[in-house]
C-alpha cells in the first residue's frame, strides 16, 4: 500500500510541469494558426504577388455529356496570373490567361483560355489552402473529339495548395480543378477534371 502511495506522489509531482509544458505547446500552435491569417504590412513578402507565372503538369479526365465514363490524358499548363483587386475579408479577384496542351495516345488538344477567378482567402494571409471559382472564355484550335476550332464559355471550381518563396522567387502549387466547357456552336457540354502541380514564379 505504501508503494502505491509513493508511485502516486511521484506521478503527481510531475503533473504540474507536464500541464504547463502542454499549455505552452498549445499556445505555440495557436500562434502559428493565427499567424497564417494575420494581416501583413505593405512590405510583407506576400504583398507583391500581384503578378505571377505558373508552370504545371498534370492529368486530366474528360467526359462528354452523352457519355458515362471519363477518359484520361496528360496535360501541360502555362499560365499568367494578375491580381485585379482584393476583396477584404473574402479573397482576391484575379485574371488568369493560360495555354493548356493535352495529349492522349492518338489525339491532342490545345486550349487558349482567359478567366476571371475568385480565390479565397486573400493571398496576403499566406494561408496555403485556397478554394475558388472562375468564369471565362476558351478558344480551342483543336480539341480531343473534334479538330475544327471553336469558342466556348468555361466555368471552373477549384481547390489547391500554394507555397511561395520556397527558393527565392520560386514557389510550389497543386490544384484540383473541375471545368465545364460549353461551346457556342452546339448544345453539348464537356466536363473535365484536371489535377495539376508545378511551380509559381513571381515578378
Amino acid at each position: 500500500m505504501l508503494r502505491v502511495i509513493y508511485i502516486f506522489i511521484f506521478i503527481f509531482s510531475f503533473f504540474p510541469s507536464w500541464a504547463e509544458e502542454n499549455q505552452t505547446k498549445k499556445l505555440g500552435y495557436r500562434y502559428i494558426i493565427d499567424n497564417y491569417f494575420s494581416k501583413r504590412q505593405a512590405s510583407g513578402v506576400y504583398q507583391d504577388y500581384s503578378k505571377s507565372f505558373t508552370l504545371y503538369s498534370g492529368m486530366s479526365f474528360y467526359r462528354e455529356s452523352t457519355e458515362r465514363s471519363f477518359k484520361p490524358f496528360s496535360s501541360f499548363v502555362l499560365g499568367f496570373n494578375r491580381r485585379l483587386k482584393e476583396i477584404p475579408q473574402l479573397g482576391d479577384l484575379n485574371l488568369q490567361a493560360a495555354v493548356i496542351s493535352s495529349q492522349m495516345a492518338t489525339h491532342r488538344a490545345v486550349l487558349l483560355e482567359i478567366t476571371p477567378r475568385l480565390t479565397i482567402p486573400e493571398i496576403r494571409t499566406a494561408f496555403p489552402l485556397y478554394v475558388g471559382a472562375g468564369l471565362g472564355l476558351g478558344f480551342y484550335p483543336r480539341y480531343i473529339i473534334r479538330e475544327q476550332p471553336f469558342l466556348s464559355v468555361n466555368s471552373q471550381f477549384f481547390i489547391g495548395l500554394r507555397f511561395f518563396d520556397l527558393y527565392y522567387n520560386l514557389g510550389f502549387s497543386a490544384e484540383l480543378n473541375l471545368k465545364i466547357h460549353s461551346p457556342f456552336s452546339e448544345s453539348e457540354i464537356y466536363l473535365e477534371t484536371l489535377g495539376q502541380m508545378g511551380l509559381i514564379f513571381r515578378f
